[in-house]
């Protein structure tokens, strides 16, 4: 599962505070369940206005998780999306907005 609010390669990411890319540093590197919760916490503390999560399909406890912070499925699968050891895999979109009812 991978989180995303700016790719780190994004000139908008590379603006950001500090304080907020130490933030997002941990989030974008994908750690599965601290990152979810980090992302909640990027939308109620920080105020960032959305957070998006990429899950695999076959990843069923981080889309569960994802499910019940509030986020979203909003598309997918969005085929080939990461490259791992050399395969592609296709990923699921769920989407958090800050103000929506979790």
């Amino acid at each position: 599962m991978q989180i995303v609010t700016r790719a780190p390669n994004d000139r908008r990411y590379r603006r950001a505070s500090d304080p907020l890319r130490r933030v997002l540093a941990p989030v974008l590197a994908g750690v599965v369940g601290l990152s979810i919760f980090t992302a909640v916490y990027v939308i109620d503390t920080l105020g960032v206005h959305r957070v998006e999560a990429l899950i695999r399909p076959e990843n069923k406890p981080s889309a569960a998780l994802a499910e019940r912070l509030g986020f979203r499925l909003e598309g997918g699968p969005l085929r080939d999306r990461w490259l791992v050891d050399g395969q592609w895999h296709s990923v699921m979109l769920y989407g958090l907005i800050a103000g929506e009812e979790r």
